[in-house]
């Protein structure tokens, strides 16, 4: 479901506030589908900081914000500082 870009820009985020890549687990849910027909994809991503276990869930898939979300998340401190 999600673009290597997407991923990338989740590991920029992340090296630009300080973390390691290792301090943080992504998990990604796809929706269910119903019917058949052309439709976009879409889902949730959940953020985990494996330093503190902050977590924070995203609506990801065709159209989101989810990266920009998370490196604003992590500008205001949601998943506390690279140094806790």
């Amino acid at each position: 479901m999600l673009g290597d870009s997407e991923r990338q820009d989740f590991y920029s985020s992340i090296k630009q506030h300080g973390f390691q890549e290792n301090d943080f687990e992504l998990t990604q849910q796809r929706d269910p589908t119903s019917g058949t027909g052309i439709y976009a994809i879409t889902g949730t991503v959940t953020i985990r900081c494996k330093l503190n276990g902050k977590e924070n869930t995203y609506r990801a898939g065709h159209g989101s914000s989810w990266p920009s979300q998370f490196h604003n998340d992590l500008a205001q401190g949601v998943f506390g500082n690279a140094s806790t």
